[in-house]
C-alpha cells in the first residue's frame, strides 16, 4: 500500500507544479494503479489462505463436515470445528504465485519466471507439506510491490528470487487469471481438489462424525491451579484420546446428547512450563476416520524456569544389533530426568509433550531399545526435564540396525554355555573348517587351547585327533550350526592336565570307537592333573570302553564338576562290565569332585549281554580319601539296556558322598531276569551317620524289563538308611517308550509318562 500512497503523492506534486490542464491521463493512470493494487492485495489473502486450508487438509487428515461455494470460494467446515477457505480462481493484473504440492509431500512453486514448479526450499532442504512437522509458507507483498515468503507463520520475512538472483514483482502487466486448483468439486462423499501440479486431494465429507472444541478465539488463559470448563460437540466419535502440557491436567466427561465437557487445570505456576506446547488436544476416532480439536493454554503469573539441554544424543555403533541400538545421551547438570522415544525414521517426528507422554523414562547416560527390526533406519527422540514440569526441546540421533543374523550360526550369533556366552569375538575364538572338498580329516588344534567353532561340509572327512593329546589349556569345542550336529573323531585318548580349568564340547558328534581303554584319563600320577569344569552338551556320542578313567592318576587329581545334558550317549563295546566314569587309585583328590549332573540324556545299548554298567565308579579297595563334597543329580534321563547288577553293582557307586537325586527317569531293559540297582554306598552311615541328603523315592522313577530296580545296591559291605526298606521302583503297567529305535537312537515317552526320561528324540 506504501507504493500506491507513494505514487499518489508524486502525481499530485506534477500536478501542482505543471499547473496543467491535460491530467486527466496522469490521474486515469493513477487510478489503474490502485485498482491494481486493490487487487493484488486482494489476491494475496486468497493466496495465504488456499495454502492455509491445503496444509490443513494435507497435514491433520481431517474430515469435512460441511462444504459451502459461492462464486468460486468453498468455506470448508472440519470435523475439529475449524472452517477455512479454498478460492477456486480470481482475476487480477498481477504475477501470482502458483502453489502446489508434488508427489512426495513438499510444497512447489511457480512464480511465472519460465522455470515452472519447483520445491520451495529453506536453507537448501525442500519443505514438507503433507507431514506433521511440516511448514505452512505465508506470501505477502512489500512496499516496493515485490513478493515476499515467511517459513514461521509471519514471524519472519525474506524476498522471492527469481532464477536470476532478483526479486519477483507483484505488479504486472495484462490480466492475469489466477487457478490455484484446476479443479475443485463434491463428488458423492468426498471433496476432490485438483491441483495445477497434476496432484489431487480426495477429503471425505462426514457430516455425522465431528468433536468440536467451543471456545473463545485465541490462547485461552489460565490463573495458577485454576479449572476451566469448555463445552465440546460431539457426534460419531468410538474412541477418544487427551493430550496436555506436562503438568496440566485434562480430561472429557461422559458424552450426553452429543455434547461433553472439557476439565482443564492449570499447574501451580510458581514453577512455569517449558513453552514446548500449549495445545490441550481431543483425538477423536471412528474406524477409519480420525479428528484432532484443541485450544491453546497458558498460566499468568509463573516464575519463569529455564528449561534444561539434552547437549548430545549420539548412536554406540559398536553396540549395534540386527535387533537392538544403543545411544549414548548427554543432559546438561540442571536436568533432574530425561526421557526418550524410540521409532522408525519413516514415521513423523514427535513434539517435545509427546515425549513427554508416552516416552520411556531414561537412567544414566545411555539407552538400549530392543525388539528392533533388523536392517531399519530408527530414530531416537530425547528431552531433559526439571522441576518435572519444565522439559526441553527434542534432540534427536538416527541409526540403523544391523543386517539379520542367522541364530543357527553359533559362531557369529553366539550361544550360552553354564551362564557364559561364546561367539566370534569370543577371546581365542577360532573357525575350523572342514571344506566340502577336503581329502583328509582336519586336526583340532588341542594344545592351543581356545573357543573352537567347527564346520564341518564334508560328506567324508571330519575334523579330530589321531594321537593323545594333553589338555593343558582351557579348550571349548563347538559345533557351528545349531541345525545340526558337526562330527569329531578322536582316535586315542585325551589326557585331562588343566586342574582348574575347562574342557566343553557342544553341539558335537563324537565317535570314540577307536580308542583303545578309555576315551579321556588323568594319567600320570607323577603330576597334577584333572579339569575344573568336564562338559557335555547338546552332543551325540559313541563309545566302547571306559569313558573317564582317574586310574593311576595322581592322588591330587580329580575334576571339580562334570555334566551332560541333553545327550545321546551310545555303548557298542563288548565287554561284559563297563565303568563310563571310574575313579582307582587316587586319594586326596577325591574332595575336588564337587558335583556331578546327568540331565536329559538317553544313555543306551544294544548289548544285551552286558553283565553290569555303571555310570559313576569309584573302586574302594584302591582308593584313599572321600567323595562327600560330591553332589550327584541325575534327572530326567531315559536308561536303555543299561543294568548295573551283580554284587559291585550300582549305577552310582561311592563310598560317601555329599547328597544325591534321582529322579523322573526312566529304567528299560529287554531283559527281564536281571535285579540291577540305583545307588551302592560303601559307607556304614547308619553307624558313621548321619545320611546325606537323598532324593529318591521308588514311585518318582519309571522301570520296565527288569526283575525289579533296587533303590539301594545290598551286596557286600553295602548300605542303606535304617528304618527303611529297599524297595524296587515301581514297574509299569505297559511300556513306557512309545518309540524303541535303536538304529537311529531315538527313544520317546508313551504320553502317560510325558513327565519321565528324556525329552530327546
Amino acid at each position: 500500500m506504501k507504493k500506491f500512497l507513494t505514487i499518489l503523492a508524486l502525481a499530485a506534486t506534477v500536478c501542482l507544479a505543471g499547473c496543467n490542464d491535460d491530467t486527466d491521463g496522469l490521474w486515469d493512470e493513477v487510478n489503474d494503479l490502485k485498482s491494481r493494487v486493490t487487487a493484488l492485495e486482494t489476491q494475496v489473502v486468497a493466496l495465504n489462505e488456499n495454502i492455509e486450508a491445503l496444509s490443513q487438509l494435507m497435514r491433520n487428515g481431517a474430515t469435512i463436515t460441511d462444504v459451502k461455494q459461492t462464486d468460486g470460494t468453498y468455506t470448508l467446515t472440519l470435523s475439529n470445528g475449524e472452517v477455512i477457505t479454498l478460492h477456486q480462481g480470481s482475476t487480477a493484473t498481477a504475477v501470482i504465485p502458483v502453489i502446489g504440492i508434488d508427489a512426495e509431500g513438499y510444497w512447489t512453486v511457480d512464480y511465472k519466471d519460465g522455470k515452472g514448479f519447483v520445491r520451495i526450499e529453506v536453507d537448501g532442504k525442500p519443505v514438507k507439506a503433507a507431514a506433521a512437522d511440516g511448514v505452512t509458507p505465508k506470501f505477502r507483498i512489500d512496499a516496493d510491490s515485490c513478493w515476499e515468503i515467511s517459513y514461521d507463520g509471519g514471524k519472519s520475512w525474506e524476498p522471492v528470487l527469481d532464477t536470476a538472483g532478483n526479486r519477483v514483482s507483484a505488479v504486472g502487466t495484462g490480466t492475469v487469471t489466477d487457478k490455484f486448483f484446476t479443479d475443485v468439486k463434491v463428488e458423492g462423499d468426498k471433496l476432490h481438489i485438483e491441483l495445477l501440479t497434476g496432484e489431487s486431494v480426495d477429503v471425505p465429507i462426514v457430516p455425522n462424525f465431528y468433536c468440536r472444541i467451543v471456545a473463545p478465539a485465541g490462547v485461552q488463559n489460565f490463573s495458577s491451579k485454576e479449572t476451566k470448563r469448555f463445552e465440546v460437540e460431539i457426534k460419531g466419535v468410538e474412541n477418544v484420546l487427551i493430550s496436555a502440557p506436562a503438568g496440566w491436567s485434562a480430561q472429557l466427561t461422559d458424552i450426553v446428547s452429543e455434547k461433553a465437557t472439557l476439565i482443564v487445570t492449570a499447574p501451580e505456576t510458581t514453577r512455569a512450563l517449558a513453552d514446548n506446547s500449549k495445545d490441550v488436544a481431543i483425538l477423536a476416532t471412528a474406524g477409519c476416520y480420525a479428528c484432532i480439536a484443541k485450544i491453546q493454554v497458558e498460566t499468568e503469573g509463573g516464575v519463569v524456569t529455564t528449561p534444561p539441554v539434552v547437549e548430545s544424543v549420539e548412536a554406540v555403533a559398536d553396540k549395534t544389533t540386527s535387533a537392538s541400538l544403543t545411544f549414548a545421551v548427554t543432559v546438561s547438570e540442571d536436568t533432574d530426568a530425561w526421557m526418550y522415544l524410540v521409532q522408525e525414521s519413516s514415521a513423523p517426528a514427535p513434539e517435545a509433550s509427546a515425549v513427554a507422554t508416552i516416552g520411556k523414562n531414561g537412567a544414566g547416560d545411555t539407552v538400549t531399545e530392543t525388539g528392533l527390526n533388523a536392517s531399519t533406519d530408527y530414530t531416537i527422540y530425547v528431552i531433559a526435564i526439571k522441576n518435572p514440569n519444565t522439559y526441553s526441546e527434542v534432540k534427536s540421533a538416527a541409526a540403523r540396525t544391523a543386517d539379520p543374523v542367522d541364530e543357527d550360526d553359533y559362531y557369529t550369533f553366539g550361544v550360552e554355555i553354564g551362564g557364559v556366552r561364546y561367539d566370534k569375538d569370543s577371546a581365542g575364538a577360532q573357525l575350523l573348517e572342514v571344506p566340502a572338498d577336503a581329502t583328509e580329516d582336519v586336526l583340532l588344534p588341542v594344545l592351543e587351547g581356545g573357543v573352537i567353532f567347527v564346520d564341518d561340509r564334508s560328506a567324508n572327512f571330519a575334523a579330530g585327533t589321531s594321537t593323545s593329546q594333553g589338555v593343558t589349556k582351557d579348550l571349548v569345542v563347538i559345533g557351528r550350526r545349531a541345525d545340526k550336529k558337526t562330527e569329531i573323531k578322536i582316535a586315542k585318548y585325551w589326557a585331562l592336565r588343566n586342574p582348574n580349568g575347562k574342557l566343553i564340547f557342544k553341539n558335537v558328534k563324537i565317535d570314540f570307537t577307536s580308542v583303545g581303554n578309555y576315551a579321556f584319563n588323568a594319567a600320570p600320577a607323577s603330576a597334577v592333573n584333572g579339569m575344573g569344569s568336564f562338559v557335555f552338551e547338546d552332543c551325540e556320542i559313541t563309545f566302547a570302553k571306559v569313558f573317564v578313567t582317574m586310574y593311576n592318576a595322581n592322588a591330587e587329581a580329580g575334576i571339580g564338576n562334570i555334566v551332560f545334558r541333553n545327550c545321546k550317549i551310545r555303548y557298542t563295546g563288548e565287554d561284559s562290565s563297563v565303568n563310563f566314569i571310574t575313579l582307582q587309585k587316587i586319594g586326596a583328590g577325591l574332595d575336588k569332585f564337587r558335583s556331578l549332573v546327568f540331565e536329559n540324556n538317553v544313555l543306551y545299548t544294544e548289548k544285551t549281554a552286558t553283565t553290569t554298567f555303571s555310570l559313576f565308579f569309584q573302586d574302594n579297595k584302591s582308593t584313599a580319601g572321600s567323595l562327600e563334597k560330591l553332589d550327584i543329580v541325575c534327572r530326567n534321563n531315559t536308561f536303555v539296556n543299561i543294568l548295573p547288577t551283580g554284587s559291585a553293582g550300582g549305577l552310582f557307586c561311592v563310598e560317601k558322598f555329599g547328597s544325591f537325586e534321582f529322579s523322573k527317569n526312566i529304567v528299560w531293559s529287554s531283559l527281564d531276569s536281571k535285579y540291577p540297582s540305583i545307588l551302592r554306598v560303601l559307607n556304614d552311615y547308619n553307624a558313621n551317620g548321619p545320611w546325606p541328603s537323598l532324593v529318591m523315592d521308588r514311585n518318582d522313577n519309571v522301570a520296565w524289563g527288569t526283575a525289579g530296580w533296587k533303590l539301594y545296591q545290598t551286596g557286600t559291605n553295602a548300605f542303606y538308611p535304617d528304618g527303611g526298606s529297599n524297595q524296587t521302583i515301581t514297574k509299569a503297567t505297559e511300556d513306557p517308550l512309545a518309540v524303541c529305535d535303536f538304529t537311529n537312537g531315538r527313544f520317546a515317552a508313551a504320553p502317560a509318562y510325558a513327565d519321565f526320561g528324556s525329552t530327546l528324540e
